[in-house]
């Protein structure tokens, strides 16, 4: 158990082995090996949950468990873990501020065909009167206001190793997601966030965005599916109509704005209709079926629920009734004379509660400065007072691969979320 974790609050791990007669017959790890997750708490399908801490720690079991968890809530091991998988048990240090954390499961299937490891992840309750453990600033003060907020960051660009670097510093240093963008040409953002997925273990991890219309949605869904296979169900698609001037080459697709909304529309609907096993969709535009049970099988993602997060043009209907089938919504605020601002935030929230959709991400990109925590805390906070429930952290100046853009946002990445 860490130092100073409180007994009463503690993670237990009991594993149940399906299928394998011995213990001994658990192998080492197998990439992309995830083991099924129950819980008596709120748990994810995903194996994954929140908590508050003060610093993270990993948990090391035979080498066939990694439980990436927290020193604020302790890390209990019961005796059956010794004996049934191995006994080789430590915790070690994850590089990283404080932050809010996610518990990320995995396990290594057994040899014996059908042998499954499966782990049951038990939270004791608070005990009665406690305070919860919450995100502090750095002169100490309870940012309380930060605990519905996630951080991420949209990197600007760079070679695919550099922006791999990147993803590992914005884990290393607390950030909640790596999201990277699509164009006709450069580096390819499935490829990429791919060989993220397997060199980090907490992040989120996604598109911002992807231009669905000139994509084909099949093939879309299988390289979200594969990403979210391989980083054990962390995987965020966020999609939308994509920039003309800037992403798109002259390459002959549809540029029209309404037949792009049409094509965004249907390959939403394709996406989910693949995700959920389906094999066959008709549409006006698109037309699939495959009746191979085995490719759908191999192909589903980990989540119970992969997001989907769309550009909503607010006040726009059209674009808004998009939004109500998705999970998360890029507010972009078009309203005549002034920017946007937290209370078209609150005016988003409340349309979307309306609809009975009041639990939908809804995320906000900006910059924030390096070297003033105060100041930085200070303008996000206004945007999740207002509802936001994600900050991205942008930097879009031309060029975007510039030896200065990198060091800045690297610079960026290091001094952590803009959490106060």
């Amino acid at each position: 158990m860490p130092p100073g974790a409180d007994a009463a609050r503690t993670w237990r791990l009991d594993p149940r082995f399906d299928g394998a007669e011995e213990p001994k017959r658990i192998t080492p790890p197998a990439p992309a090996a995830i083991s099924a997750v129950t819980a008596e708490t709120s748990l994810s399908s995903t194996g994954t949950t929140s908590v508050c801490s003060a610093r993270r720690v990993a948990l090391q079991v035979a080498r066939t468990l990694a439980l990436v968890q927290t020193s604020g809530v302790g890390v209990g091991l019961g005796a059956s873990v010794g004996a049934a998988v191995g006994d080789a048990v430590g915790l070690v240090e994850v590089p990283g501020s404080a932050q809010e954390a996610r518990i990320i499961v995995a396990a290594a299937t057994a040899r014996s065909p059908g042998a499954v490891l499966r782990m049951r992840v038990i939270r004791a309750g608070q005990p009665k009167g406690a305070e919860p453990t919450c995100r502090h600033s750095a002169d100490g003060q309870n940012n309380s206001w930060s605990q519905s907020m996630k951080f991420g960051v949209v990197l600007p660009g760079g070679t695919a190793t550099q922006q791999l670097e990147q993803a590992i510093v914005a884990e290393d240093s607390g950030w909640d997601g790596v999201f990277v963008w699509e164009a006709g040409y450069g580096v390819d953002a499935w490829s990429l966030l791919a060989a993220m997925a397997v060199r980090t273990r907490r992040v989120m991890l996604g598109t911002l965005l992807t231009p669905l219309p000139w994509r084909r949605p099949w093939k879309v869904a299988s390289q979200v599916a594969t990403l979210d296979q391989l980083s054990g169900g962390r995987a965020i698609l966020t999609v939308g109509l994509g920039a003309i001037a800037t992403d798109l080459p002259l390459t002959g697709e549809v540029i029209d704005l309404p037949m792009r909304a049409e094509y965004l529309d249907e390959g939403i609907d394709l996406i989910r209709t693949l995700w959920d096993g389906g094999t066959k969709y008709h549409g006006r535009h698109y037309h699939y079926e495959c009746e191979r049970r085995d490719l759908t099988e191999a192909g589903q993602p980990v989540q119970e629920r992969i997001p989907i997060w769309v550009v909503g043009v607010w006040p726009r209907p059209k674009s808004m009734r998009r939004v109500l089938r998705c999970d998360g919504i890029v507010p972009q605020i078009e309203i005549s004379g002034r920017d946007g601002s937290p209370d078209d935030i609150r005016d988003i929230r409340a349309w979307l509660a309306e609809r009975g959709r009041d639990q939908i991400d809804v995320a906000i990109d900006g910059e924030t400065p390096t070297g003033d925590p105060a100041a930085a805390s200070a303008h996000v906070r206004r945007w999740a007072d207002g509802g936001a429930t994600w900050w991205l952290e942008t930097r879009w100046e031309m060029p975007h691969n510039s030896d200065e853009r990198m060091r800045e946002i690297r610079d960026r990445l290091a001094a952590g979320p803009p959490t106060g």
